[in-house]
């Protein structure tokens, strides 16, 4: 289960997806919900095959105020009309700080592609760690 707080206005749009590091950015995210305004549980089903290379590797939680899961995965502003991928800001994407912050606090901060070019942004956040080993 996870734990959603939603402080966004009523009206507004807040897709939550998971994606992994691997594979193709533009492919493989999932939408698993548009949240409501307010706290909620909600359960992910998480089915993703991890790398046969051992390692650590994380499946990333993300909800931001966009029109749609892709605008979330890809970190574009919906304002933008199309999503760009693989300019170093998709949240598969997010660096090793990254991820330790939004397992401890819930977010991090992001740069996120607006008409504007790059803006920091808070981003909520969570990230789910597997471990491939060799044993």
């Amino acid at each position: 289960m996870l734990g959603v707080l939603n402080q966004n206005p009523g009206f507004a749009v807040a897709p939550l997806i998971q994606t992994p590091p691997w594979g193709d950015h533009q492919a493989s995210w999932k939408a698993i919900t548009n949240l409501r305004p307010g706290e909620s549980m909600i359960a992910a089903q998480v089915n993703e095959r991890a790398p046969f290379q051992p390692g650590t590797y994380h499946i990333f939680l993300a909800f931001q105020l966009e029109l749609s899961g892709a605008n979330v995965a890809s970190g574009t502003n919906w304002a933008r009309h199309a999503d760009v991928w693989n300019d170093g800001n998709d949240v598969s994407e997010l660096s090793f700080s990254q991820v330790r912050q939004a397992q401890q606090y819930g977010c991090t901060i992001d740069q996120w592609l607006t008409n504007d070019g790059f803006e920091f942004v808070y981003l909520p956040a969570d990230a789910i760690t597997i471990q491939v080993g060799s044993d």
